[in-house]
């Protein structure tokens, strides 16, 4: 009894699930484009609902070879319950000329719901001299034949059959160099039937990739070879458990060619690496403070260009708003609708000189590949307000910032009433009287360092950043040797060559390679021994990115790269 009671409630819980789901009456067919004298399949879907008194159309301009066939289902996707019932039928078509396939009825709670109508076109039989004329092949396609230094271009490997093909692999692995390479783990795999250059095959990628290139040029990629698995006609079967015998064939794909160019325009200062397509968003945590705070804007953005040269956009606010360098809190990149996609989240800390209102728009820009052009994405406005504070606030005398470790909550101390009289003339007043003396001094050298720095050559100070910079992107190449992630590893050493080049000697990144970059030290007089190391570098670099490396080379060309950057840091160019 109880046994009969859970079924009963388990059996309503689903179709109350089903029922709460939306009610859809579709047809769809395995293909839109046949050729004449070929078949077609069409299925009626009801989903989520039960139906009765189901009409097909009157197939006028086809035959009904057989059907129909029908089938029921239920899935649980994520909780999601679908039961779905399908009428199928086999058409055969005839003359060449565009057909309709015409709407279908069926009643559900008294109601009637029809299809939409669907054109099929059939296509004249004949072979022509430029069609392919093969059982099977593979063909190279490209989303893109002319990219930007940057940019996420997707090599698909689609494969044209007329045969039973039950495998496919690589021969011989690609090797992409000049990119940055990622693998696209959710191909579709489901096949259709299309009709190519005058003939009919079954249709499907087999393998797909995401391509960045690093520098200019024109590479090709290709010829792939691949091992296809065809269905034997004359080997017999090993049995139940072993399944068909195959056949193998080697196909080879052609050369399709890639051009990359520089950015078409020229940058505006706001604009931080990103190119492709992209998203922006930005929020202030808190957007009341009072001046003993500061203020905390997290903005976001997601994009399918290389994340790797993204960095945070610079910001300019109001005069009275002091912006620090942002933190990056989150760098993540994921597969998202067959493409790769980096979101990355950076942490601006701003802090008020002065009491009142502000409102600020945090901005990004990049360069939209589809317009050719920069493009600058803005945030709503965000409204802030600063109230007094206790009268210790966060701001130094004058102009001067402070850093972000001298940002901290404010401790809460007693009253000088509430303080012992003896404290005055106790070892730790002096103490901390002597600290207050220390700390005037160090505001005055401070402010007098920032003084002497100000004067100096804005070109001079990227100079001088430069080895700070490429110690902190050494660093990261680190954690990824650490991770055992070679490949990452080596790609991030590159940059720091190339990164740390352009900014010491103001070159354009995206224009940089091993023999530009060696030409520019040869410029610079610097010894051919450093140059041939960083050839070697960036060669050993090139090489493990594609074919693989092992820690030791790793570890050798991370420290030969620190030793490089000190020597070129040491050296002065007359």
């Amino acid at each position: 009894m109880i046994k009969h009671f859970i079924t009963i409630v388990f059996t309503l819980c689903i179709l109350s699930c089903v029922s709460a789901q939306e009610l859809k009456f579709y047809a769809q067919v395995d293909a839109k484009e046949v050729l004449e004298g070929s078949y077609l399949d069409v299925s009626f879907v009801l989903e989520n609902a039960k139906g009765s008194g189901f009409t097909p159309p009157g197939f006028k301009d086809f035959t009904a070879a057989s059907g129909p066939s029908q089938g029921t289902s239920m899935s649980n996707i994520n909780g999601k319950i679908t039961r779905t019932t399908t009428y199928t039928y086999e058409l055969s078509v005839g003359k060449p000329g565009s057909y309709v396939i015409r709407p279908a009825s069926i009643k559900v709670a008294g109601k009637i719901h029809k299809t939409s109508p669907i054109t099929i076109k059939v296509v004249k039989k004949q072979k022509s001299d430029t069609s392919k004329g093969e059982d099977m092949f593979v063909r190279v396609v490209l989303s893109d034949s002319i990219a930007y230094t940057g940019q996420q271009v997707i090599v698909d490997y689609q494969l044209f059959s007329k045969v039973d093909v039950r495998s496919q692999a690589y021969a011989q692995s690609p090797e992409y160099d000049g990119f940055f390479v990622q693998d696209i783990r959710n191909v579709r795999a489901a096949s259709q039937r299309v009709i190519y250059e005058g003939e009919e095959y079954i249709f499907k990628s087999i393998d797909r990739v995401a391509l960045f290139p690093q520098q200019t040029g024109t590479y090709e990629i290709g010829p792939i070879y691949f091992k296809l698995g065809v269905a034997s006609k004359t080997k017999r079967n090993r049995g139940f458990f072993f399944g068909t015998q195959l056949d193998y064939y080697n196909v080879r794909t052609d050369a399709v060619k890639l051009v990359v160019k520089n950015l078409a325009a020229a940058a505006p200062p706001s604009f931080s690496g990103g190119v492709g397509k992209y998203k922006m968003g930005a929020k202030a945590v808190r957007p009341s403070i009072t001046l003993d705070d500061a203020f905390t804007v997290v903005m976001e953005i997601v994009g399918d260009g290389d994340g790797r040269t993204v960095n945070p956009p610079a910001q300019e606010y109001h005069p009275d708003l002091d912006v620090y360098d942002p933190n990056i809190t989150s760098d993540d990149s994921y597969e998202s609708q067959g493409r790769w996609v980096n979101k990355k989240v950076f942490e601006y800390l701003i802090v008020p000189k002065k009491e009142g209102r502000y409102r600020i728009r945090p901005e990004f820009t990049y360069f939209d590949v589809d317009s050719n052009d920069f493009v600058t994405l803005r945030s709503s406005f965000l409204n802030l307000r600063v109230a007094p504070g206790s009268g210790t606030t966060l701001r130094k005398t004058g102009d001067q910032k402070i850093s972000r470790e001298e940002i901290k909550p404010l401790a809460e101390v007693s009253s000088l009433s509430d303080m012992d009289s003896h404290f005055f003339n106790s070892f730790p007043y002096w103490g901390l009287f002597s600290l207050g003396l220390g700390a005037i001094g160090f505001l005055y050298f401070k402010k007098w360092k920032e003084v002497q720095e100000s004067k100096i050559d804005p070109l001079t100070k990227k100079r001088n950043a430069a080895n700070s910079i490429a110690e902190k992107r050494l660093s990261l190449a680190a954690e990824y040797m650490e991770k055992g992630e070679n490949k990452e590893a080596y790609a991030e050493i590159s940059n720091t060559i190339k990164k740390y080049i352009a900014d010491k000697y103001t070159k354009d990144y995206s224009d940089l390679n091993a023999e530009k970059i060696a030409s520019i030290l040869q410029e610079q007089k610097i010894d051919e021994e450093k140059i041939k190391t960083m050839l070697s570098i960036m060669n050993a670099c090139q090489m493990s990115i594609y074919a693989g490396a092992s820690d030791l080379s790793v570890r050798e060309n991370y420290e030969k790269t620190k030793g490089l950057i000190l020597a070129l840091e040491s050296f002065q160019s007359s």
